[in-house]
């Protein structure tokens, strides 16, 4: 609803204004498709898909705001995402690759990134 009743009509009937002023107009718009997507993204779609796949340990995150460290921050924010990089890459550089921990964060956030 936000797309067909704010933003395609702001925008058939400011074709020929600048960017700036037009991106002023839609600015409140975007913010509530953003949260709107990374609520259905974070929130939403692991539910459901737990629910589907019978997932009965639902911690997809944990007191992420209450983090001191980066480091904690990000192995709070998406629990599942942090166990898997973990598990299967962290683990598997350190292990397998013998670099340090240290070398092997840097190369696991890398590829994280790439993701």
């Amino acid at each position: 609803m936000i797309v067909t009743e704010d933003i395609i009509p702001l925008v058939k009937t400011n074709l020929n204004v600048p960017i700036f002023e037009l991106y002023l107009k839609l600015q409140m718009s975007i913010i509530a498709m953003i949260m709107l997507t990374i609520f259905l993204l974070f929130e939403s779609m692991p539910n459901a898909v737990s629910e589907l796949t019978l997932y009965a340990d639902r911690e997809f995150y944990q007191d992420w705001w209450n983090a001191t460290s980066v480091e904690e921050f990000y192995g709070k924010w998406l629990r599942f995402t942090y166990l898997f990089f973990y598990r299967h890459v962290y683990m598997k550089i350190l292990i397998k690759g013998r670099f340090s921990p240290n070398t092997a964060k840097a190369i696991s956030n890398l590829i994280s990134g790439a993701f």
